[in-house]
């Protein structure tokens, strides 16, 4: 039999029959005319910004009793969407529970139907379904299933162009589990490849299962967890990465500074240690990791075999209420240019800070030609142990196995106050000109030990008058071994992950 109706101003056109004695089922076959928001809002009572073109709605339901409507199939085909829907719907309470289905939808069409989507590129094949529930005018998506074949789009700072993403809610969107397969694209400056990722969304937690990928020539490997991630709180990181051009990483690492610090950009006129202090993000999360790169090149250095571990809290601008320990070791490797890398990055500065005071010592005028450090460093292995308690950096061990030289360091910096104040021993093995019987060691060989105390960047700089003995570097890092911390509650923590 012929139907028309017109609900809401909406008119429909079309075909109907009852079944049963008395009815209770029936069948509609009606097509609509364009359903945009004006529509959406007459027909549900609420905003959807949506516009569904003029479409083919085929409807088979019944009435099961209790006031009900049972939607047994629903099928909306509007090329290239096509939309299945089945569920119950509670006329007197205004209220509907609902599983809608998509299949095989080209998402380069979304922007027909959301606008906004445009701006987003996105491209691929999606089908998967939704359940919806709760009144007409507050529907709550509840669980769902989605599947895109050849994905693409723009979020932001990444792209996606040809992996197959999947995402999956079988219980509640509380609990959400997602992976991309596949593809390449870029995150901020960086282009990556060769993506696999795994990971589930639960209770507001994000627990990376697997992230592998290749970012620009290197190879990375990745789980992680991230408490809270509308508002992070802790990021804990375990992984590796096969090799790394530093000059790519910084950029990188720079890129995301600049999107998520809410300081203004260093003056020319503060310190290195201030501009590196202001351009840390004011809302920093706890964080802890365990990361180990295959070798590390630069135009001034190379290393291999780095080993961090870490477990830092209360980060901010002032570093004055940080804590946490830190350890890094690499090595074999060689540093071109000491002086360089110095200048060239904040965060190298800090790492090579007692070789920056090693150069100081350069300019006293008892060294010939000012060279008894060397500008050029090959070494075997350098490793360093930090502790940190409100804003205060106990070195705990810093040494440097080279065959040019052995250096140890402890002894704190105060990055909240900008103060340092280190000892350093020193003994060389390429320096011949003559020097005072003091910095020679009992063994007659080259060795300075001096003194660092003051600002963290104009330190007063004061050389000891007694004599090194023959062991006591080897003595020094000895001990310092003993009395490192052994257990990190980083390793705790990233053994769940």
């Amino acid at each position: 039999n012929r139907v028309s109706a017109t609900v809401a101003g909406v008119a429909f056109r079309g075909s109907g029959g009852l079944a049963g004695a008395p009815a209770s089922s029936f069948d509609l076959d009606l097509f609509a005319p364009k359903l945009g928001p004006d529509q959406w809002r007459a027909l549900l009572g609420r905003e959807l910004d949506v516009t569904l073109p003029p479409a083919r709605w085929r409807l088979r339901a019944g009435w099961p009793g209790g006031g009900l409507l049972q939607v047994r199939r629903l099928r909306v085909d509007s090329p290239p969407l096509s939309l299945t829907a089945s569920g119950t719907v509670d006329p007197a309470g205004a209220a509907l529970e609902a599983e809608i289905g998509v299949s095989e939808f080209p998402l380069s069409r979304i922007k027909d139907i959301h606008p906004p989507s445009g701006r987003l590129g996105l491209e691929g094949i999606l089908s998967g379904s939704l359940t919806l529930a709760g009144p007409w005018s507050r529907l709550r998506p509840q669980r769902g299933a989605v599947r895109i074949e050849r994905a693409c789009g723009r979020f932001g700072g990444f792209s996606l162009d040809g992996g197959s993403l999947s995402v999956s809610a079988p219980r509640s969107l509380d609990d959400v589990v997602f992976s991309v397969a596949g593809g390449e694209g870029r995150i901020l400056s960086g282009r990556f490849s060769e993506l696999d990722l795994s990971a589930r969304l639960r209770r507001g937690d994000l627990k990376l299962d697997r992230l592998a990928a290749r970012i620009f020539d290197s190879k990375i490997a990745l789980k992680g967890l991230v408490r809270r991630l509308a508002n992070p709180k802790e990021v804990l990181v375990d992984g590796s990465i096969d090799r790394l051009r530093w000059e790519e990483a910084q950029g990188l690492v720079s890129d995301a500074v600049v999107r998520i610090s809410t300081q203004a950009a260093a003056a020319p006129e503060r310190t290195w240690l201030s501009a590196f202090k202001y351009a840390i993000p004011k809302h920093f999360p706890d964080t802890a990791g365990h990361i180990m790169i295959g070798s590390v090149a630069h135009k001034n250095f190379a290393f291999n075999n780095v080993d961090m571990l870490w477990d830092i809290r209360g980060v901010s601008p002032s570093l004055s209420q940080v804590s946490g320990d830190v350890r890094v070791s690499f090595g074999p490797g060689r540093i071109a240019d000491i002086p360089a890398v110095q200048a060239a990055n904040k965060f190298l500065r800090i790492v090579f800070l007692p070789f920056v005071y090693m150069h100081k010592m350069n300019n006293l005028s008892v060294f010939s030609a000012a060279t008894v450090y060397p500008k050029t460093l090959d070494f075997t292995r350098i490793e360093g142990e930090y502790g940190l308690k409100r804003g205060v950096a106990s070195t705990r061990l810093f040494s440097v196995d080279s065959p040019q030289m052995a250096a140890f360091a402890s002894g704190t910096a105060d990055f909240a106050r900008e103060t340092v104040d280190m000892n350093i021993l020193t003994r060389l093995t390429g320096y011949r000109d003559p020097l005072p019987e003091w910095w020679v060691d009992e063994l007659g060989r080259p060795a300075i030990a001096f003194r660092v105390n003051g600002s963290l960047g104009l330190p007063d700089l004061d050389p000891r008058l007694s004599k090194m003995g023959g062991d006591e570097i080897e003595k020094a890092v000895e001990d310092a071994r003993a009395k490192a911390k052994k257990r990190y509650a980083a390793l705790e923590k990233l053994r769940g992950l």
